[in-house]
């Protein structure tokens, strides 16, 4: 979601004094909500409840929804996802022009007034998005990710992460923030854990403020294998489950350095100013990487090929296992040293 922030600014500031609406999944209410506050041109796809409710229940809720999906007649319906789901809001919305993606195939095809043709293997996704709002004649303002507005101080968030003392507020606030996410949603993403560990014994050695975030209960057990592989446990901050989206973001806003493996936390990073690194295994870069200027891709030495299978890799991601610490340490120290310039 973050990746299509930008198109989203492009179409509300053009049309900010029209009837419009951008559906998105209730899952991003929050992060919309960071990005475009006070913004209440949204309408919230309930995934959720049509998940979770009885049989009877997630009827009556689709029948409201798209009672209201359909209260509005409008000129243009542009589909930006390509999926099953979108597909079916596209063929009950009522616009007299619905473009979508050409490479929504089969029957899915028939439901739009006109196909948008993209090079996806061959361009970020940031790319995709530029070309699907060109339909409606507009660009976004820059070519790189979205950046979140400031947020608020630190206090609060320091006191969540256990600093409860002032005094002990106060050394958080004197030393710099390093924030570390070491999860992803694929394990082939995944950097090894006791590498993290051994990262972040190293950089705490530094005298740096050493914070590990994650949320849900999916992170838990690999964020609690790093720090019992760590020798300075006690001294690194396990922020797991305690912060709220804007308290991630806003210690991401006052971090010197994130430090992940390829996720939606470091593309969340890569929109909130903060320098990352952000280590990749085999990932398609050119279409992945996080489109701002303050990121450093790091990745491990593989013969892969260029058709590389993420799925069935035939070398045990090697792009990923041999990533050494001391090439991300070093990545980590030249990184520091150009901030303190």
């Amino acid at each position: 979601m973050v990746v299509a922030l930008r198109a989203m600014e492009a179409i509300l500031v053009a049309h900010k004094d029209d009837e419009l609406r951008i559906l998105v999944d209730d899952s991003f209410r929050d992060l919309l909500g960071c990005a475009f506050p006070g913004e209440s041109r949204f309408i919230y796809y309930p995934r959720k409840k049509l998940h979770e409710n009885l049989p009877f229940s997630r009827v009556q809720t689709y029948f409201e929804f798209a009672k209201l999906l359909r209260s509005i007649e409008y000129d243009s319906a542009l589909d930006m996802d390509g999926t099953v789901v979108s597909a079916r809001l596209m063929r009950l919305a009522r616009a007299g022009r619905k473009p979508g993606p050409a490479f929504n195939k089969n029957k899915r095809r028939k439901i739009y007034t006109e196909l948008i043709e993209m090079d996806q293997p061959t361009q970020h996704c940031f790319d995709d998005f530029t070309i699907m709002i060109d339909t409606l004649g507009l660009k976004p303002r820059s070519q790189t990710y979205y950046q979140f507005p400031p947020f608020g101080e630190m206090d609060q968030i320091a006191k969540l992460l256990g600093f409860s003392a002032r005094a002990d507020r106060e050394a958080f606030f004197g030393r710099r923030i390093v924030v570390l996410h070491v999860c992803a949603t694929k394990d082939y993403k995944q950097w090894d854990i006791g590498k993290f560990a051994n990262l972040a014994d190293s950089l705490i050695e530094q005298g740096l403020n050493v914070v590990v975030v994650g949320a849900g209960e999916s992170e838990r057990a690999r964020i609690g294998q790093m720090f019992a592989l760590s020798k300075h446990r006690d001294e690194m901050i396990n922020g797991h489950n305690k912060l709220s989206l804007v308290q991630l973001i806003t210690l991401l806003q006052h971090a010197k350095l994130y430090i992940g493996n390829d996720s939606g936390p470091m593309h969340l990073a890569s929109a909130s100013g903060v320098p990352l690194l952000a280590l990749f295994g085999p990932t398609e870069l050119v279409r992945w990487h996080p489109r701002v200027p303050q990121v450093q891709i790091v990745k491990g030495d593989a013969p892969c090929s260029p058709d590389c299978q993420p799925e069935v890799c035939l070398r045990d991601y090697q792009c990923m296992s041999s990533l050494s610490v001391e090439k991300v340490q070093t990545e980590a120290q030249r990184a520091l040293s150009l901030i303190e310039r």
